[in-house]
């Protein structure tokens, strides 16, 4: 399902709960195209003794949904939940198609670094063609986004995500975003009255490594069987930022800890945008750069290569 579905379906379905109408009631009626047959096995679900969450988890909803869901349900939240889930996919849509138009421009570079060597040649001579290398070259950022989408259970594995750990900048960017996938989904729970343990679990199967995904659940046990401020148990097992650990503590103090957690979101999440936004700043400078090179060197190719022929004509 795309974000935009996803939307549609989660603010159909909370704007019907908002007005009264039962669940049941609610997915039988007008859902978004995409979502009707698998609103259909939801109903069939819960008329058979499931709960929402667990008819959701079955029809296999992603583990945010299923557990804002869950704490929607239990706290008995659900249109709320419904509305954070509609505006935390609109958030997605929009931040999507800032990427994205972000990176036209260093593409459009990346291939014209390609083809400016072809175009040089082809002033020269009209059976310039382009060479294999630069075919690999063309065919390479394709292989690489169809790459990433058939092998990203490979590269979200715990040792994957372990050695990516270490690499300076993507292992800030890794951590930056897990964190906050997190902390969102934690700040939703503990809003929800879920216990802090529990809300420590559900939220810790939101993130996307294997690593982290460990790393939560280890600070879940810990939680259960010491029971002590969630401030002091995170530095022991997850690298997280001074601040936000900061307002995390502040959060414990002050009784606010769902709001600071919410903000902690919001400050990582933010820091992992400049992060991108940056690191496609330097890929269009790059590719400029590379760009101008070739043509240089394809430029100054041709004018040795001139030369020579002049030069051997002379003798």
């Amino acid at each position: 399902m795309s974000l935009l579905d996803k939307s549609l379906f989660f603010s159909a379905f909370g704007n019907l709960l908002e007005a009264g109408v039962p669940p049941i009631r609610a997915l039988s009626a007008g859902m978004p195209l995409p979502y009707r047959r698998t609103s259909r096995k939801i109903v069939q679900h819960i008329e058979n003794g499931s709960t929402l969450w667990m008819a959701m988890k079955k029809c296999h909803f992603s583990k945010l949904e299923v557990a804002l869901t869950r704490a929607g349900e239990t706290a008995g939240t659900l249109p709320l939940t419904c509305r954070m889930l509609h505006e935390y996919y609109e958030e997605c849509r929009s931040l999507r198609l800032k990427y994205i138009v972000a990176m036209v421009y260093p593409m459009v570079l990346y291939h014209f670094s390609i083809f400016i060597g072809w175009l040089v040649r082809s002033i020269v001579s009209t059976n310039a063609s382009l060479t294999r290398n630069e075919i690999l070259l063309l065919i390479l950022p394709w292989a690489c986004i169809l790459g990433w989408k058939f092998f990203s259970p490979l590269l979200h594995s715990f040792p994957v995500a372990a050695i990516i750990e270490f690499i300076p900048f993507f292992g800030g960017m890794q951590n930056q975003l897990e964190c906050s996938r997190f902390l969102t989904c934690f700040g939703k729970a503990l809003d929800a009255g879920i216990s802090v343990e529990e809300a420590i679990r559900m939220s810790g199967d939101v993130c996307v490594t294997g690593l982290y995904q460990w790393r939560f659940s280890r600070i879940a046990d810990y939680q259960r069987d010491n029971h002590v401020p969630v401030s002091t148990i995170f530095p022991k097992y997850v690298p997280m930022a001074y601040d936000v650990s900061a307002m995390i503590k502040v959060g414990e103090m002050t009784g606010q800890l769902p709001e600071k957690v919410d903000q902690g979101a919001k400050v990582l999440s933010d820091r992992y945008k400049k992060r991108v936004f940056w690191l496609l700043k330097f890929m269009t400078g790059l590719f400029f750069l590379l760009g101008v090179l070739k043509a240089v060197l394809s430029i100054g190719g041709i004018w040795s290569g001139q030369i020579v022929h002049r030069f051997d004509e002379f003798l």
